[in-house]
């Protein structure tokens, strides 16, 4: 919930529970003792997160990935080097205004990440050769801005048998046993969808769902989902700007080939590895690196007018601040979805104008894939030259009957409410608009 707005500064007025913790933290459990505790510092997380990893996982280390007397590749080297983007990441939390509930959920939440790459890069050093000897074959990426019909684009190239997606347990716990991952996953998903009501309805998730890339690369510590629960201007630049992206996208890989190795779900007939599907807008901002982690892999990139885009992008922001903020500024979230994606389109676009990467992209127009959705899914197929069987066309024409529209409540915005102007934002992405006019 959301008080009245005072000067774009709006007070975030908590669910009657977060409400009841808070005032008996203060009042009689020695808050401030808590927080020392479980701070947010490098420090404080890495002991929980030691503390929350597998039996004989070894601490965080930034020491070679691949075994002794061997040499990290190149798109690797950097997989293990944590220090320096944790030690920011922390800087910048430290400087967040958040409710002392907020300030435990967010030391919850990094702890179990980091939790997650102890196990992780521990999987791989176990599984070094094997894993690197799993191929990933013409991958599909939905990548696509929000509220430009992804989620449907996505659901509907999932539902082929020959088709599979990370689901959320896998994306967040890919190395655990099913049963304790599905348990640490929905106490998070539990408490975070209690703690901003209506969330549900800008963000479907659910354990067995498919869930998006940018929650699997979360163990790499620069994401783009830290930044969408508080505003962390210096992180954000280390992000986009001085990332190892080569990195990322191995980590990237390295999660698909272990959720292969761990879980083998072969097509009928061939025997092959099912083929995966994959999405986030997130890979707009780094498509290159992805492109050249995966040179085959088939690109979906849906188009709509950014008027109903960028505020929804807002939008999502705004929720995801609620569940820690005391306090968020709406300008802010506007001001920081122009720009994060109008960088990630004008990029997207120079990519897509190399001539080495140009076959890669299929471009979908929303309204199209809203006139005739089954036509145009078969149409993607032609374009990547894939093969479109009949029990591929009847579970897609299945999926979309059982696609439930607002199950969730309305997702409900307006540019205004976050001072996004038309104009603005018609400067920032020319590039892109000016190449992708028709749609």
């Amino acid at each position: 919930m959301l008080s009245e707005k005072k000067e774009n500064i709006i007070v975030v007025e908590q669910v009657w529970w977060v409400w009841i913790i808070n005032l008996f933290l203060k009042l009689f459990c020695g808050c401030w003792c808590l927080r020392k505790r479980f701070s947010l510092t490098p420090e404080a997380l890495l002991k929980t997160a030691k503390l929350r990893a597998v039996k004989g996982v070894a601490p965080m280390d930034e020491a070679q990935l691949s075994p002794p007397g061997r040499t990290d590749r190149p798109d690797e080297k950097n997989i293990t080097k944590y220090k320096q983007p944790l030690e920011l990441l922390c800087s910048e939390l430290q400087k967040v205004d958040v409710h002392d509930m907020g300030h435990f959920f967010f030391h919850g939440i990094h702890s179990s990440v980091l939790a997650s790459r102890m196990n992780i890069i521990h999987y791989i050093r176990e599984h070094y050769d094997a894993l690197n000897a799993i191929r990933i074959n013409r991958p599909i990426f939905v990548v696509g801005l929000p509220r430009t019909g992804t989620t449907l684009t996505f659901n509907l190239l999932a539902s082929n048998p020959e088709h599979r997606f990370v689901n959320n347990w896998q994306a967040l716990c890919p190395t655990l046993p099913e049963r304790l991952a599905k348990r640490q996953v929905q106490i998070g998903m539990t408490m975070g969808g209690s703690m901003v009501p209506g969330i549900k309805a800008v963000h479907d998730f659910g354990i067995d769902k498919p869930e998006e890339c940018s929650v699997l690369l979360t163990p790499m510590i620069y994401s783009f989902l830290y930044l969408t629960l508080a505003p962390m201007p210096e992180f954000a630049d280390y992000v986009f700007k001085k990332s190892d992206r080569t990195a990322l996208y191995r980590w990237h890989k390295y999660v698909l080939q272990i959720l292969t190795k761990r879980f083998p779900m072969k097509s009928e007939g061939k025997g092959e590895a099912k083929r995966w599907v994959l999405k986030t807008p997130l890979h707009l901002a780094f498509v290159e690196n992805l492109l050249e982690m995966y040179p085959d892999a088939c690109v979906i990139w849906n188009h709509r007018d950014l008027m109903s885009a960028v505020p929804s992008t807002a939008s999502l922001i705004k929720h995801f601040r609620c569940l820690a903020n005391r306090k968020l500024d709406l300008a802010d979230c506007g001001k920081f979805s122009v720009q994060v994606l109008s960088e990630w389109l004008n990029s997207a676009t120079r990519v897509w104008k190399n001539p080495k990467w140009t076959r890669n992209f299929y471009h979908l127009s929303y309204q199209e894939l809203i006139r005739n959705p089954l036509s145009t899914i078969a149409d993607i197929y032609r374009y990547f030259d894939l093969p479109y069987t009949e029990r591929a066309a009847t579970a897609a024409a299945e999926c979309l009957k059982n696609m439930p529209r607002d199950k969730y409540g309305t997702h409900k915005y307006s540019a205004e409410m976050f001072n996004i102007n038309e104009a603005e934002v018609t400067a920032k992405c020319a590039e892109y608009l000016r190449t992708f006019d028709s749609f």
